[in-house]
């Protein structure tokens, strides 16, 4: 009996290169609006020309982002520019959980949760507290910095 030659395939070898975090980004894209107002998705393709300059992702990427992100949008828009990590992530074989949390503020609310296992996001909003926060509207600039994993 003959021993067959293994042959790399061409497309697992691209995989193997493509970053963990442009994967993850992809897929939470894909996750979260199904249908998108033209609006959001000029401002989902003008995030995902930022995120195509920044290969292996990091910090200057996720700053560049928020620089994006302006007051008067909604929590929904500054997810598709960042979007937050899926709240359990496997990394290195560990389950990770993270999750978003709203913090009161005298008037209004903070959002803060993760993009990056040790990059986070904060931003002031103002809205109702209804359990979905996506409709809430930012009142600063989102700003990205460390965070404990």
């Amino acid at each position: 009996m003959r021993q067959r030659e293994m042959v790399p395939d061409p497309f697992c070898s691209f995989c193997s290169r493509i970053p963990l975090l442009v994967v993850m980004l992809i897929a939470a894209g894909c996750a979260s609006q199904p249908s998108l107002t033209p609006e959001d998705a000029d401002i989902s393709a003008a995030a995902a020309a930022v995120r195509a300059r920044h290969v292996e992702g990091g910090e200057a990427m996720w700053k560049e982002l928020a620089a994006m992100v302006k007051p008067g949008m909604s929590v929904r828009q500054m997810k598709l520019v960042l979007p937050p990590l899926p709240t359990e992530t496997e990394m290195r074989g560990m389950v990770l959980k993270y999750v978003p949390i709203l913090i009161h503020r005298n008037p209004g609310f903070t959002v803060s949760y993760h993009v990056e296992k040790s990059l986070g996001v904060l931003a002031d909003v103002q809205g109702e507290e209804t359990g979905k926060w996506d409709d809430m509207i930012l009142t600063s600039q989102p700003v990205v910095g460390k965070r404990d994993p």
